[in-house]
């Protein structure tokens, strides 16, 4: 089970290219919303789908997160994190990595374990 806290310092991201490509899986059974937080503390969430790749605007000194069932930020450093609840029976895993250009990619997946909304 993946436990939030959003008051906890995070990764910035840092920006080389304007966009970042996300990934998702076509076997996730559900949507889910990405969200990039600018260093202001706006946030802009993008509902991603299953199998349908998505350019999302890259802001530099930002932080990546993923909405959960419960409507809290998960955030997303580089690296993978495992087993997000983000709806009933939708459990997800994220990969944030850079591509060869220092690009920001982040792949999604659909997690092996299951897990609950609570």
């Amino acid at each position: 089970m993946a436990v939030s806290n959003p008051t906890t310092a995070s990764a910035q991201i840092k920006c080389v290219c304007d966009a970042i490509v996300v990934y998702p899986a076509d076997n996730i059974p559900c949507s889910f919303a990405l969200c990039i937080q600018d260093p202001l503390g706006n946030i802009n969430c993008e509902t991603i789908k299953p199998g349908n790749p998505i350019k999302i605007k890259c802001v530099n000194g930002g932080t990546v997160s993923i909405k959960d069932c419960n409507g809290n930020l998960v955030t997303i450093n580089e690296g993978c994190t495992y087993n997000i609840a983000v709806g009933v029976g939708c459990c997800i895993d994220v990969c944030l990595a850079y591509d060869e250009n220092k690009c920001i990619v982040i792949k999604v997946a659909q997690s092996a374990r299951k897990c609950k909304c609570l």
